[in-house]
């Protein structure tokens, strides 16, 4: 009968201390995904770079779903017109704010921006690269078309181990998504 204690008591200590080993040698996650609160997107008109249009995304509480924060235009993009188009990420939560953008770009090869444009804004091209010579999209330039109305929508999406030149908008996981609407044109 001892003999019988004996061995369910080792039993015992064994399953607890393999239970105690395997929860200590989970990994950490990798590439944990940040929190970004607030994106801004500055237009630069190529012939007048005094002609700035700032788009911003502010989602204070970091909440997930598209559009749960606000957006501000704060003014008109000239008609037939090439702008160089820069893109910030930050995460105003925290004191100080932490800036995203910095991070995005050395992860390059594992993030892309992608946009999608309505009315009489177009996507030209990318204006970085990774390291493998695929886009990034912190810069990247726009074109405008005759006075009139756009959207933009600004995707981040993260695409760690499967970001190629043919991944798209649908690969990956999405950081932050924002739709800019009643962009004008004159």
């Amino acid at each position: 009968m001892k003999t019988i204690a004996k061995l369910l008591l080792s039993l015992l200590c064994v399953a607890v201390l393999l239970a105690g080993c395997n929860k200590a040698d989970d990994p950490a996650p990798a590439n944990e995904e940040e929190l970004i609160t607030d994106v801004t997107v500055t237009f630069t008109n190529q012939a007048n770079t005094s002609d700035q249009v700032t788009l911003t995304f502010s989602d204070p509480d970091g909440a997930d779903g598209p559009q749960s924060g606000t957006t501000n235009i704060s003014g008109n993009l000239t008609a037939s017109a090439t702008y160089t188009v820069t893109i910030t990420f930050e995460n105003k939560s925290e004191t100080p704010a932490e800036d995203i953008t910095a991070e995005v770009k050395e992860e390059g090869a594992e993030h892309q921006i992608f946009f999608s444009t309505t009315g009489n804004l177009s996507f030209q091209s990318y204006g970085d690269q990774d390291a493998s010579g695929n886009p990034i999209g912190l810069t990247s330039t726009f074109g405008t078309g005759v006075a009139g109305t756009a959207s933009l929508k600004v995707t981040l999406k993260h695409q760690p181990g499967i970001k190629t030149a043919s991944t798209t908008v649908n690969d990956g996981e999405t950081d932050v998504e924002v739709d800019f609407t009643g962009i004008t044109i004159q």
